[in-house]
């Protein structure tokens, strides 16, 4: 594969274009047997071919368990900061199955800049990306209703498996402790949104949560193995149904309380919208969403009997209002993840918030 100019991964990285040719040999050398080409969707912390075996021929990277019935697989390039966790990755595979790729770390490229790439052999996922597939457009029809509550349902089964995991490891080990960047460090970022979010209804929001985790009210949850960035880009879904056939992209996974992942429900049910003129984006929710978040709790609820407790319910509801300030409230900033968003910079943010945490929908999930 020649490469036509200097792909966005490198430019954004300051690399230079002996660095691409670098990973191109590797992937040569690995995969003889193999043509490639850029992947479409191009992560922002990551360099991603899409692989085809074109024979029976051994390579040095066969491995059938990568490998679809067409030949296919991935091969990605990731700096040292946004590298996969080997260990994760394999957690991650062995608790929810076919739902998470397959992943296996092939060595390192020295590139110019004196530092190196984690290049990475990761099996597809079938399916679409439900970012692809979602509507825009606040009324839903009977069929995308129908494929909703799928949706949802596969959601649903993916929470209960990490819920049901933990229930069974008991309290040993280290899969009981938020010991991760995001566990680590909870408070003082709660403490730093509570003070710099750019309103002062956020900041009070901020300041009612962070008071409520400070007095123990994450405690009653499971440690769970959390999907560090469970946006619609990430969920794999069945074009005409939209059944969940997979999660991609758990580089930022770690281990959390159980709902540090919720804000997934509501970033499915509504979408962005950029008005016309000088105002910012805003959220939009679906006229059916209350509906959907209604059945998507019943469903959740069937599988985990302990949600029926009021207290445990209580605890997953804060973790969810826990998980929208994290990673709608602090900027990404290339995996810094050390600054609040600004309303300029990260007008984005800033409408997940105001339509999660804001006076209309201020504790959404209480009313179910």
């Amino acid at each position: 594969m020649a490469v036509e100019g200097l792909p966005a991964f490198f430019a954004r990285n300051g690399l230079l274009s002996e660095d691409v040719e670098r990973c191109l040999d590797l992937v040569r050398t690995l995969f003889p047997g193999c043509v490639f080409d850029h992947a479409v969707h191009q992560g922002g912390c990551s360099y991603t071919l899409k692989m085809k075996k074109l024979d029976h021929s051994s390579t040095t990277g066969d491995d059938p368990s990568f490998i679809t019935a067409k030949g296919a697989f991935i091969v990605q390039f990731r700096p040292l900061k946004h590298a996969i966790s080997v260990t994760v990755a394999d957690e991650a595979r062995q608790l929810f199955g076919s739902l998470v790729p397959t992943f296996r770390e092939l060595g390192f490229v020295d590139i110019t800049s004196t530092s190196k790439l984690q290049a990475c052999q990761i099996s597809n996922i079938s399916g679409e990306r439900f970012s692809d597939l979602q509507p825009v457009g606040t009324q839903l029809d009977i069929i995308s209703v129908r494929r909703y509550v799928s949706l949802l349902e596969g959601l649903a089964k993916f929470y209960a498996i990490a819920w049901e995991a933990a229930k069974a490891r008991g309290s040993d080990g280290r899969q009981n402790k938020c010991e991760g960047r995001v566990g680590s460090t909870m408070l003082l970022r709660l403490q730093k949104l509570e003070q710099h979010l750019p309103s002062s209804l956020l900041r009070g929001k901020a300041r009612s949560i962070r008071q409520r985790v400070q007095q123990g009210g994450l405690d009653a949850l499971p440690i769970v193995l959390t999907h560090g960035d469970l946006i619609p880009s990430n969920i794999m879904v069945d074009r005409g149904t939209w059944r969940v056939t997979g999660f991609v992209d758990w580089a930022e996974a770690e281990y959390l309380p159980f709902g540090l992942s919720f804000y997934c429900v509501d970033r499915v049910l509504g979408f962005v919208e950029q008005p016309s003129g000088a105002c910012g984006p805003r959220f939009v929710w679906y006229k059916q969403e209350y509906d959907l978040r209604c059945a998507f709790w019943n469903m959740l609820t069937y599988r985990i009997a302990e949600l029926q407790a009021h207290a445990i319910k209580n605890a997953v509801r804060l973790a969810r209002s826990v998980a929208i300030l994290l990673w709608h409230g602090i900027a990404f900033d290339d995996g810094k993840l050390d600054r609040v968003i600004d309303p300029i910079e990260d007008a984005e943010g800033l409408a997940y918030l105001n339509a999660f945490l804001g006076p209309t929908y201020e504790d959404i999930d209480s009313k179910l």
